[in-house]
């Protein structure tokens, strides 16, 4: 923790490990997540009550397609306890910023970098 930050007042992620025992947030690490890390992140998915499980099932299918090709379309990270447990992950499509977009789409034509994405919407794709 920053000495120029005070400590938060509560934990604002609400970290609990396995067992209940509340994590500070200053003790959580980031790390990306693994195909071994699949199990947890489902039951985080329906442990939320937030998710049809169609939605389930789509997230699912989602995080495979990323542990098939990590890297490619996908960016993925995890909040895990010092003792590894997983509290929350974060899954995101890759974003190139409009102003550099260009500049990627003349690359590809000239064969410099491979189309990578799989959506017949997608530019070049």
């Amino acid at each position: 923790m920053s000495p120029d930050r005070p400590p938060p007042t509560k934990d604002p992620a609400g970290a609990t490990a396995s067992g209940g025992t509340a994590v500070p947030f200053d003790a959580l690490s980031i790390a990306p997540i693994e195909p071994r890390h699949r199990a947890e992140i489902e039951a985080i998915l329906r442990a939320t009550g937030v998710f049809r499980e169609d939605e389930v099932v789509v997230a699912l299918e989602v995080l495979d397609a990323y542990f098939a090709h990590p890297g490619q379309d996908y960016t993925t990270l995890g909040a895990f306890t010092p003792g590894g447990d997983l509290l929350g992950y974060v899954l995101r499509p890759h974003a190139v910023h409009p102003r550099h977009l260009g500049s990627l789409l003349d690359r590809r034509r000239a064969g410099r970098t491979k189309p990578r994405g799989r959506y017949p919407s997608s530019p070049g794709g």
